[in-house]
Protein backbone atom coordinates (compact mmCIF):
# COMPACT_ATOMS: atom_id res chain seq x y z
CA UNK A 1 0.00 0.00 0.00
CA UNK A 2 1.38 3.63 -1.05
CA UNK A 3 1.37 6.19 1.37
CA UNK A 4 -1.19 7.93 -0.57
CA UNK A 5 -3.45 5.31 0.08
CA UNK A 6 -2.68 5.16 3.69
CA UNK A 7 -3.35 8.38 3.94
CA UNK A 8 -7.16 7.44 2.75
CA UNK A 9 -7.59 4.70 4.55
CA UNK A 10 -6.81 2.05 2.02
CA UNK A 11 -6.54 0.89 -1.17
CA UNK A 12 -8.99 3.25 -4.02
CA UNK A 13 -12.13 0.89 -4.76
CA UNK A 14 -13.32 0.03 -8.76
CA UNK A 15 -15.01 3.29 -9.19
CA UNK A 16 -17.42 1.46 -11.42
CA UNK A 17 -18.23 -1.91 -8.83
CA UNK A 18 -16.77 -1.08 -5.81
CA UNK A 19 -14.96 -3.68 -5.65
CA UNK A 20 -11.40 -3.58 -3.85
CA UNK A 21 -10.03 -6.72 -5.25
CA UNK A 22 -8.22 -5.88 -8.20
CA UNK A 23 -4.47 -6.57 -9.79
CA UNK A 24 -1.57 -4.46 -11.36
CA UNK A 25 -1.87 -4.88 -14.90
CA UNK A 26 1.06 -1.27 -15.02
CA UNK A 27 3.16 0.47 -12.72
CA UNK A 28 4.53 3.67 -14.00
CA UNK A 29 6.15 7.31 -12.85
CA UNK A 30 4.43 10.67 -13.39
CA UNK A 31 6.82 12.60 -15.29
CA UNK A 32 5.54 16.25 -13.33
CA UNK A 33 5.59 14.52 -9.55
CA UNK A 34 7.72 11.68 -9.68
CA UNK A 35 5.12 9.73 -8.06
CA UNK A 36 4.07 6.36 -8.91
CA UNK A 37 1.06 4.85 -9.99
CA UNK A 38 -0.06 1.83 -10.70
CA UNK A 39 -3.38 0.75 -13.47
CA UNK A 40 -5.41 -1.88 -11.80
CA UNK A 41 -7.56 -4.39 -13.38
CA UNK A 42 -10.70 -4.78 -11.51
CA UNK A 43 -11.54 -8.48 -10.61
CA UNK A 44 -15.35 -8.17 -10.89
CA UNK A 45 -15.95 -5.70 -13.75
CA UNK A 46 -12.73 -5.91 -15.57
CA UNK A 47 -12.68 -1.95 -15.45
CA UNK A 48 -9.16 -0.65 -15.61
CA UNK A 49 -8.27 2.57 -12.96
CA UNK A 50 -5.75 4.28 -11.87
CA UNK A 51 -4.11 4.27 -8.36
CA UNK A 52 -4.22 5.97 -6.15
CA UNK A 53 -5.97 9.04 -6.44
CA UNK A 54 -3.59 11.93 -7.12
CA UNK A 55 -3.77 14.60 -3.52
CA UNK A 56 -5.31 17.98 -4.18
CA UNK A 57 -1.40 19.03 -4.08
CA UNK A 58 -0.83 17.08 -7.11
CA UNK A 59 -3.89 17.82 -8.87
CA UNK A 60 -2.43 21.29 -8.31
CA UNK A 61 0.54 20.82 -10.33
CA UNK A 62 -0.64 18.38 -12.83
CA UNK A 63 -3.44 20.47 -14.34
CA UNK A 64 -1.32 23.66 -13.87
CA UNK A 65 -1.19 27.05 -16.20
CA UNK A 66 1.15 24.80 -18.92
CA UNK A 67 -1.64 22.37 -19.54
CA UNK A 68 -3.93 24.39 -21.20
CA UNK A 69 -3.10 26.22 -23.80
CA UNK A 70 -4.64 29.00 -25.94
CA UNK A 71 -2.61 29.37 -29.49
CA UNK A 72 -3.73 31.70 -32.15
CA UNK A 73 -0.50 31.66 -34.43
CA UNK A 74 -1.22 31.64 -37.87
CA UNK A 75 2.37 30.63 -39.20
CA UNK A 76 2.72 28.33 -41.65
CA UNK A 77 4.13 25.52 -39.33
CA UNK A 78 1.36 25.85 -37.25
CA UNK A 79 -1.22 24.77 -40.00
CA UNK A 80 -1.51 21.29 -39.51
CA UNK A 81 -2.75 21.61 -35.72
CA UNK A 82 -5.24 24.23 -36.83
CA UNK A 83 -6.11 21.75 -39.65
CA UNK A 84 -6.30 19.03 -37.06
CA UNK A 85 -7.88 21.18 -34.15
CA UNK A 86 -10.85 22.17 -37.70
CA UNK A 87 -11.73 18.66 -38.07
CA UNK A 88 -12.44 17.46 -34.09
CA UNK A 89 -14.23 20.43 -34.05
CA UNK A 90 -16.42 19.55 -36.96
CA UNK A 91 -16.66 15.80 -35.49
CA UNK A 92 -17.92 17.05 -32.46
CA UNK A 93 -20.66 19.13 -34.32
CA UNK A 94 -21.36 16.44 -36.28
CA UNK A 95 -22.11 14.22 -33.15
CA UNK A 96 -25.01 16.00 -32.35
CA UNK A 97 -27.04 15.39 -36.05
CA UNK A 98 -29.57 18.02 -36.89
CA UNK A 99 -31.38 18.87 -33.84
CA UNK A 100 -32.07 22.36 -33.65
CA UNK A 101 -30.00 24.47 -31.03
CA UNK A 102 -30.78 24.17 -27.80
CA UNK A 103 -29.34 24.08 -24.35
CA UNK A 104 -26.15 22.27 -24.03
CA UNK A 105 -23.52 21.87 -21.07
CA UNK A 106 -19.85 20.70 -21.93
CA UNK A 107 -18.86 19.23 -18.52
CA UNK A 108 -14.82 19.77 -18.75
CA UNK A 109 -15.24 22.57 -21.55
CA UNK A 110 -11.39 23.01 -21.02
CA UNK A 111 -10.69 26.38 -23.19
CA UNK A 112 -14.25 26.22 -24.55
CA UNK A 113 -13.18 25.92 -28.41
CA UNK A 114 -16.42 23.85 -28.73
CA UNK A 115 -19.12 25.99 -27.00
CA UNK A 116 -18.07 28.82 -29.05
CA UNK A 117 -18.37 26.91 -32.13
CA UNK A 118 -21.94 26.13 -30.79
CA UNK A 119 -22.47 29.41 -29.44
CA UNK A 120 -22.03 30.71 -32.96
CA UNK A 121 -24.34 28.56 -34.34
CA UNK A 122 -27.06 29.76 -32.29
CA UNK A 123 -27.02 27.53 -29.08
CA UNK A 124 -27.21 28.30 -25.17
CA UNK A 125 -24.08 27.26 -23.77
CA UNK A 126 -22.71 26.86 -20.48
CA UNK A 127 -19.33 24.91 -19.44
CA UNK A 128 -18.06 23.52 -16.26
CA UNK A 129 -14.73 23.82 -15.78
CA UNK A 130 -12.21 22.87 -12.52
CA UNK A 131 -9.13 24.53 -13.58
CA UNK A 132 -9.22 28.06 -12.95
CA UNK A 133 -6.92 28.94 -16.32
CA UNK A 134 -8.91 26.80 -18.86
CA UNK A 135 -12.24 28.84 -17.59
CA UNK A 136 -10.65 32.07 -18.08
CA UNK A 137 -9.34 31.06 -21.79
CA UNK A 138 -13.05 29.65 -22.20
CA UNK A 139 -14.34 33.09 -20.33
CA UNK A 140 -12.36 35.22 -23.35
CA UNK A 141 -14.07 33.29 -26.11
CA UNK A 142 -17.34 34.49 -24.64
CA UNK A 143 -18.24 31.24 -23.02
CA UNK A 144 -20.14 31.05 -19.58
CA UNK A 145 -18.49 29.01 -17.78
CA UNK A 146 -19.44 27.29 -14.05
CA UNK A 147 -15.92 27.16 -12.31
CA UNK A 148 -15.65 24.39 -9.47
CA UNK A 149 -17.47 21.50 -8.86
CA UNK A 150 -20.73 20.14 -10.23
CA UNK A 151 -22.07 19.65 -6.95
CA UNK A 152 -21.44 22.93 -6.47
CA UNK A 153 -23.40 24.29 -9.08
CA UNK A 154 -27.11 25.88 -8.93
CA UNK A 155 -28.65 24.47 -11.71
CA UNK A 156 -32.28 23.08 -12.08
CA UNK A 157 -33.01 20.22 -13.28
CA UNK A 158 -33.94 19.22 -16.89
CA UNK A 159 -32.84 21.93 -18.14
CA UNK A 160 -30.41 21.08 -20.80
CA UNK A 161 -31.51 19.30 -23.79
CA UNK A 162 -27.47 17.85 -24.62
CA UNK A 163 -24.69 17.27 -21.92
CA UNK A 164 -20.79 16.36 -23.92
CA UNK A 165 -18.06 14.56 -22.07
CA UNK A 166 -14.97 15.25 -24.47
CA UNK A 167 -11.94 13.18 -22.71
CA UNK A 168 -13.56 14.43 -19.25
CA UNK A 169 -15.00 11.23 -18.06
CA UNK A 170 -11.47 9.22 -17.19
CA UNK A 171 -10.54 12.15 -15.62
CA UNK A 172 -13.03 11.61 -12.73
CA UNK A 173 -12.03 10.01 -9.15
CA UNK A 174 -16.05 9.38 -9.24
CA UNK A 175 -17.40 9.00 -12.50
CA UNK A 176 -20.84 7.34 -11.94
CA UNK A 177 -21.92 9.89 -9.07
CA UNK A 178 -21.06 12.40 -11.33
CA UNK A 179 -23.04 11.11 -14.64
CA UNK A 180 -25.82 10.34 -11.97
CA UNK A 181 -25.91 14.41 -11.23
CA UNK A 182 -25.63 14.88 -15.27
CA UNK A 183 -28.13 12.73 -15.71
CA UNK A 184 -30.61 15.16 -13.65
CA UNK A 185 -29.88 18.00 -15.30
CA UNK A 186 -30.72 16.63 -18.79
CA UNK A 187 -34.26 16.70 -20.11
CA UNK A 188 -36.37 13.14 -20.21
CA UNK A 189 -35.78 12.98 -24.44
CA UNK A 190 -32.15 14.55 -23.76
CA UNK A 191 -29.30 13.46 -24.91
CA UNK A 192 -25.11 12.83 -23.53
CA UNK A 193 -22.46 12.18 -25.53
CA UNK A 194 -19.07 10.60 -23.97
CA UNK A 195 -15.96 10.64 -25.92
CA UNK A 196 -12.98 8.90 -24.14
CA UNK A 197 -9.86 7.02 -24.52
CA UNK A 198 -10.13 3.35 -25.70
CA UNK A 199 -7.94 0.88 -23.59
CA UNK A 200 -9.38 -1.81 -25.43
CA UNK A 201 -7.02 -0.61 -28.72
CA UNK A 202 -4.00 -2.53 -29.94
CA UNK A 203 -1.52 0.06 -29.49
CA UNK A 204 -2.08 -0.21 -25.98
CA UNK A 205 -1.60 -3.68 -25.68
CA UNK A 206 1.22 -3.20 -27.89
CA UNK A 207 2.69 -0.48 -25.68
CA UNK A 208 2.13 -0.16 -22.12
CA UNK A 209 2.98 2.86 -20.35
CA UNK A 210 4.27 4.12 -23.42
CA UNK A 211 0.63 4.84 -24.96
CA UNK A 212 -0.08 8.37 -25.27
CA UNK A 213 -3.54 8.03 -23.83
CA UNK A 214 -2.33 6.35 -20.73
CA UNK A 215 -2.05 10.09 -19.33
CA UNK A 216 -0.85 8.58 -15.42
CA UNK A 217 -1.95 10.47 -13.17
CA UNK A 218 -4.22 12.66 -14.80
CA UNK A 219 -6.98 9.97 -16.40
CA UNK A 220 -8.42 7.91 -13.38
CA UNK A 221 -10.27 5.36 -15.40
CA UNK A 222 -9.40 3.35 -18.83
CA UNK A 223 -12.17 2.70 -20.57
CA UNK A 224 -12.91 0.02 -23.14
CA UNK A 225 -16.45 0.07 -25.38
CA UNK A 226 -17.56 -2.67 -23.07
CA UNK A 227 -16.68 -1.53 -19.77
CA UNK A 228 -17.90 1.88 -20.75
CA UNK A 229 -21.41 0.96 -21.43
CA UNK A 230 -22.02 -0.73 -17.99
CA UNK A 231 -20.43 2.83 -16.57
CA UNK A 232 -23.69 4.68 -18.52
CA UNK A 233 -25.82 2.04 -17.65
CA UNK A 234 -24.96 2.08 -13.68
CA UNK A 235 -25.49 6.01 -13.91
CA UNK A 236 -28.97 5.70 -15.45
CA UNK A 237 -28.47 5.88 -19.19
CA UNK A 238 -29.13 3.60 -22.10
CA UNK A 239 -26.43 3.95 -24.92
CA UNK A 240 -27.58 4.15 -28.70
CA UNK A 241 -24.98 4.93 -30.67
CA UNK A 242 -21.53 3.85 -30.63
CA UNK A 243 -18.62 5.01 -32.82
CA UNK A 244 -15.26 3.02 -32.33
CA UNK A 245 -13.44 4.57 -34.60
CA UNK A 246 -12.33 8.49 -35.68
CA UNK A 247 -9.87 10.03 -38.30
CA UNK A 248 -7.55 11.09 -35.87
CA UNK A 249 -6.92 8.66 -33.70
CA UNK A 250 -3.48 7.65 -35.92
CA UNK A 251 -2.48 10.56 -34.22
CA UNK A 252 -2.65 8.76 -30.51
CA UNK A 253 -1.15 5.77 -32.12
CA UNK A 254 1.93 8.37 -33.67
CA UNK A 255 3.09 9.53 -30.62
CA UNK A 256 2.52 6.51 -28.41
CA UNK A 257 5.49 4.73 -30.87
CA UNK A 258 7.36 8.35 -30.36
CA UNK A 259 7.01 7.89 -26.56
CA UNK A 260 8.63 4.33 -27.20
CA UNK A 261 11.72 5.93 -28.89
CA UNK A 262 12.38 8.55 -26.17
CA UNK A 263 10.96 11.42 -27.61
CA UNK A 264 7.95 12.05 -24.42
CA UNK A 265 10.18 15.22 -22.91
CA UNK A 266 11.58 16.43 -25.65
CA UNK A 267 10.79 19.66 -26.57
CA UNK A 268 9.32 19.50 -29.88
CA UNK A 269 6.84 17.08 -29.08
CA UNK A 270 5.63 19.60 -26.44
CA UNK A 271 5.88 22.33 -28.59
CA UNK A 272 3.89 20.14 -31.65
CA UNK A 273 0.18 21.29 -30.33
CA UNK A 274 1.29 25.04 -29.23
CA UNK A 275 3.92 26.82 -31.10
CA UNK A 276 6.49 24.18 -33.06
CA UNK A 277 8.88 26.93 -33.44
CA UNK A 278 9.13 27.89 -30.36
CA UNK A 279 11.11 24.34 -30.06
CA UNK A 280 15.00 24.06 -30.27
CA UNK A 281 16.25 23.47 -33.60
CA UNK A 282 18.04 20.23 -32.52
CA UNK A 283 15.07 19.03 -30.95
CA UNK A 284 13.15 19.92 -34.00
CA UNK A 285 14.91 17.94 -36.01
CA UNK A 286 15.07 15.24 -34.27
CA UNK A 287 11.24 15.09 -34.44
CA UNK A 288 11.47 15.63 -38.18
CA UNK A 289 14.08 13.21 -38.77
CA UNK A 290 12.32 10.73 -36.43
CA UNK A 291 8.63 11.74 -37.03
CA UNK A 292 8.52 10.74 -41.27
CA UNK A 293 8.40 6.47 -40.53
CA UNK A 294 7.17 6.87 -37.39
CA UNK A 295 4.23 7.97 -38.88
CA UNK A 296 4.18 5.37 -41.29
CA UNK A 297 4.93 2.48 -38.96
CA UNK A 298 1.64 4.16 -36.78
CA UNK A 299 -0.32 4.60 -40.14
CA UNK A 300 0.18 1.05 -40.34
CA UNK A 301 -0.10 -0.51 -36.63
CA UNK A 302 -3.53 1.88 -36.11
CA UNK A 303 -5.24 0.20 -39.48
CA UNK A 304 -4.31 -2.83 -38.93
CA UNK A 305 -5.04 -3.26 -35.16
CA UNK A 306 -8.54 -1.49 -36.34
CA UNK A 307 -9.31 -4.19 -38.95
CA UNK A 308 -8.75 -7.02 -37.18
CA UNK A 309 -9.57 -5.94 -33.66
CA UNK A 310 -12.49 -3.48 -34.33
CA UNK A 311 -10.78 -1.02 -31.93
CA UNK A 312 -9.08 2.28 -32.35
CA UNK A 313 -7.81 4.61 -29.88
CA UNK A 314 -11.04 6.29 -28.94
CA UNK A 315 -14.84 5.78 -28.35
CA UNK A 316 -17.80 7.87 -28.47
CA UNK A 317 -20.95 7.10 -26.90
CA UNK A 318 -24.52 8.75 -27.42
CA UNK A 319 -27.13 7.63 -24.93
CA UNK A 320 -29.94 8.57 -23.41
CA UNK A 321 -31.75 8.99 -20.11
CA UNK A 322 -33.12 5.34 -19.51
CA UNK A 323 -36.93 6.05 -19.16
CA UNK A 324 -37.71 2.75 -17.61
CA UNK A 325 -35.87 3.63 -14.66
CA UNK A 326 -36.89 6.60 -12.09
CA UNK A 327 -34.69 9.69 -11.82
CA UNK A 328 -34.54 9.13 -8.37
CA UNK A 329 -33.01 5.95 -8.32
CA UNK A 330 -30.76 6.68 -11.26
CA UNK A 331 -30.18 10.23 -9.76
CA UNK A 332 -29.29 9.09 -6.02
CA UNK A 333 -25.07 9.45 -5.54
Amino acid sequence: MTAAERREGGPRPCPLCGEVEAAPEIEARAAETGAIYRVMRCRSCELLYTRPVPTAEELESLYGSGYYVQNESKRLSDLPRRLFERSVLRWRRRVLGRARPGRILDFGCGNGRFLEELLARGWDVCGVELSATAADLAERRGVPVLRGRLEDASLPEGSFDVVTLWHSLEHLAEPVATLRRLRRLLRADGTLVVEVPNSASPAFRLLGADWEALDLPRHLQHFTPETAERLLDAAGFRPVRRRDVHHWDFTFTFYSLMNRLGFRRQAAIRYYSTDFERAPLGARLGFLAAGLPVAVAAAFLWLAGWLLTGNSETVTMIARPDSDRPRQEAGGS
